[in-house]
């Protein structure tokens, strides 16, 4: 990474009141946080209402609950420690200052930002923000800063920032961010990226466009895993390495141009080939070859490198993925007995890992 490259983890911690299925949460994070759980335990909203802050600072609260199809379904339908009708989402994270900022060079600046939201079907606006605030300490002086708004009007804060908002459905930070410290906060929270990965988007040849940040569902591959190589081959050759680890006798994935139109197409090992690589289109390969190139591409994809996209997170990353070696078996006696029985059922047994076949012994005179 260079000098400017993102500080690692930037989200250090997340609180979440009212929002989906969260009543009451907070999250620790690593460099690699990884959320485990049955399906509905809630790993999706966890990552959702981290999406939601870049959604409400880009546009707004209120269209970021349009666009999750309303407060029926955002907000918590129990009991929430955030109050009837109301969620509260607060984040803590670690940005650099932008270049030149200081006269002792690059800082690390730390920011706790918060805000709560309530929802009233009577009120014209619907979703209301009813307080928000932003605190950011440096080491540096000059850099720490801080502003607290409640109910439209800024209470505490710099200057240019006391008074009512100039805007009631929109937050403050995005106005504050003209001025230093909330600069690069704001800039980092609305960079986030959030992948949902379907090889379905990644197959289709797409137009050329310069783009840096690889597209939600993994469309514009080709144009990522270009720019990657160009911009950083070290980390473009990473993955192909780990392509390799992931899939057995594979060399690598690259760009292939045709007119203005691009793809992808896969390298593999093949001793009866050209030069004994063999490539293969991308229409030629599997969900599973796909989407581990699309995983791997989405967390090595440029702006990663750079500090513009300082968080990826993929939802369901293991979907589709293979390690090139298929083993099916019928389930043995024991087996169709503790079921027959109602002793467990087969997801439960797939869960506790009763239901992973053994490997077939090897024959006699064969390598391993």
């Amino acid at each position: 990474m260079d000098g400017r490259a993102q500080p690692v983890p930037f989200l250090h911690r997340m609180r979440v009141r009212g929002f989906r299925s969260i009543r009451d949460a907070e999250v620790t994070f690593g460099p690699l946080t990884v959320l485990l759980g049955l399906n509905g335990a809630g790993k999706s909203n966890v990552l959702d209402a981290v999406r939601f802050v870049g959604d409400a600072l880009t546009s707004s609260p209120g269209q970021a609950v349009t666009d999750r199809q309303g407060p029926a379904v955002v907000l918590h339908r129990g009991y929430s420690a955030a109050g009837p009708g109301r969620m509260h989402l607060e984040v803590d994270v670690e940005v650099h200052s932008p270049p030149g900022s200081t006269s002792t060079g690059d800082q690390l600046l730390t920011a706790h930002y918060a805000f709560g939201l309530r929802f009233d079907d009577e009120a014209e606006a619907g979703t209301m923000i009813e307080h928000e605030e932003c605190t950011v300490t440096s080491a540096e002086p000059g850099l720490s800063a801080s502003y607290l708004a409640h109910h439209g009007r800024v209470l505490r804060g710099p200057d240019q920032l006391m008074g009512p908002v100039a805007d009631t459905g929109t937050l403050v930070l995005p106005a504050a961010a003209r001025w230093l410290p909330f600069a690069p906060v704001h800039a980092a929270l609305r960079g986030m990226a959030f992948h949902a990965l379907s090889p379905a988007a990644m197959r289709p040849a797409h137009p050329r466009a310069a783009q840096l940040t690889l597209d939600p569902a993994g469309g514009r591959l080709a144009e990522i895993l270009n720019q990657l190589a160009a911009r950083n081959p070290a980390a473009k050759q990473r993955v192909d390495d780990y392509l390799g680890a992931i899939l057995p006798g594979a060399l690598g994935i690259d760009t292939f141009t045709i007119d203005q139109y691009q793809t992808v197409r896969l390298r593999m090992a093949d001793p009866t080939a050209e030069q004994g690589v063999a490539v293969f289109p991308a229409i030629a390969r599997s969900d599973g070859t796909l989407a581990a190139a699309g995983l791997l591409t989405a967390l090595f994809q440029p702006g990663t490198w750079t500090g513009a996209v300082p968080l990826v997170a993929v939802e369901d990353p293991e979907l589709g993925l293979h390690d090139g070696a298929s083993i099916v078996h019928e389930l043995g006696q024991p087996i169709r007995e503790v079921v027959h029985r109602h002793l467990a059922t087969l997801g439960e047994l797939q869960r506790s890992n009763q239901l992973t076949p053994w490997p077939d012994p090897p024959v006699a005179g064969t390598a391993p």
